[in-house]
């Protein structure tokens, strides 16, 4: 008898833990659209521009500063007159630049093809620099370092947060660390942060990306075909795995790896399966968002062919604790999800996206977000 109600007991909470995994998000919109902004209008504009956000304390100001590649700048418009501030050229420290504004006296420019960190003005004059190389060595090779739309660089504290990955196959790839801490001022780093058990299976997903963000003295990290999230201090140490999945992801493909030197089969792949994109923090609002992109076809019934930022897409909204609040769904064709970017202002999702009806190449601009009262 003992036996059976344990054996019981020991099934409810089972039970109990599958249905608390698999039980949907809410899914009432609690984001409203409350204007539109323009950023840009140039012909020389970058359409894979990545935006960040500058609150000046001293000013009570919002900027956001996009990194136009094409024109080798650094675009910085006031969003709270609505106005371009300034534009800083930054051709004299290279190129694929990640920038960080910590504020207009320090702005971090990394320069990814020579591994090189500049510290900047307004004037864009190079006040101090940084050669990364010996940093990232491993062994007789290199780890690449970048800072993307999804994986941007840090700086708190004296400590330069930057992405790496290294390793010349997929498994040698998924079992390195990607993250870097530099200290900036005695140059001491190391290297820390793993792709979770899931990738540790030998097998390709062509998902390549540990997103993160930075909330206080927190890293929260959400890799692409994990429905956790993690959260790690900022010496890299692992402190707590939450489960964060979406209603619109289930099961995540591998590639067939005899096909996955053809860029056609690449492409393909990576468009019809989706993934978590990103998670962004809103320090304004206290709120986390796990930005997920929904699996997709890459070609209709009328041949018509797509982009990864074409389909349906949602965000799960998170408070502080990392409690869902819902999971808002947004319409196919209208966004582009590469830049989202809270301010104070509100939550900026862009609109540059060339299957949008009011597309204009020469015009940049942001649908803004607030949270419904």
């Amino acid at each position: 008898m003992k036996k059976t109600i344990i054996s019981t007991l020991f099934i409810l909470i089972l039970i109990i833990t599958f249905l608390s995994c698999t039980k949907e998000n809410p899914t009432k919109p609690i984001l409203q659209k409350v204007e539109e902004i323009t950023i840009a209008n140039t012909e020389n504009w970058d359409e894979w521009c990545f935006g960040r956000e500058y609150y000046d304390l001293r000013k009570s100001c919002s900027y956001i500063y996009l990194n136009n590649q094409k024109k080798f700048s650094i675009d910085i418009y006031d969003i709270s007159n609505k106005v371009l501030y300034k534009t800083l050229k930054i051709s004299n420290t290279g190129q694929e630049l990640g920038v960080f504004i910590q504020n207009f006296d320090s702005i971090f420019v990394f320069d990814r093809k020579n591994l090189r960190l500049y510290l900047i003005d307004t004037s864009a004059q190079i006040k101090n620099k940084w050669e990364l190389t010996k940093a990232l060595a491993d062994n007789n090779s290199l780890y690449d370092a970048y800072s993307l739309w999804s994986t941007p660089m840090y700086y708190n504290k004296n400590l330069l947060l930057l992405n790496i990955g290294g390793g010349n196959t997929v498994p040698e790839y998924y079992a390195n660390n990607c993250l870097l801490i530099y200290n900036l001022i005695d140059n001491s780093f190391y290297k820390t942060v793993k792709f979770p058990k899931i990738y540790q299976q030998g097998k390709d997903y062509l998902k390549y990306f540990a997103t993160h963000c930075l909330a206080d003295s927190m890293l929260i990290y959400s890799f692409e075909i994990d429905h956790n999230i993690y959260i790690y201090n900022l010496d890299g140490n692992l402190r707590k795995k939450i489960h964060c999945k979406s209603n619109y992801l289930n099961n995540f493909e591998n590639a067939d790896t005899s096909k996955t030197h053809f860029h056609e089969y690449n492409s393909k792949f990576m468009i019809e399966n989706g993934e978590y994109f990103n998670i962004i923090y809103d320090k304004y609002q206290q709120l986390f968002y796990r930005i997920v992109r929904h699996n997709m076809s890459m070609v209709d019934s009328n041949g018509k062919v797509y982009d990864d930022i074409d389909g349906k897409w949602s965000i799960i909204i998170m408070d502080k604790n990392f409690n869902i609040l819902t999971e808002q769904v947004f319409p196919e064709k209208i966004y582009n999800i590469y830049n989202i970017i809270p301010t104070k202002e509100g939550l900026l999702i862009s609109t540059y996206n060339r299957k949008n009806p009011k597309y204009n190449k020469y015009i940049y601009s942001f649908d803004v977000f607030k949270i419904k009262n």
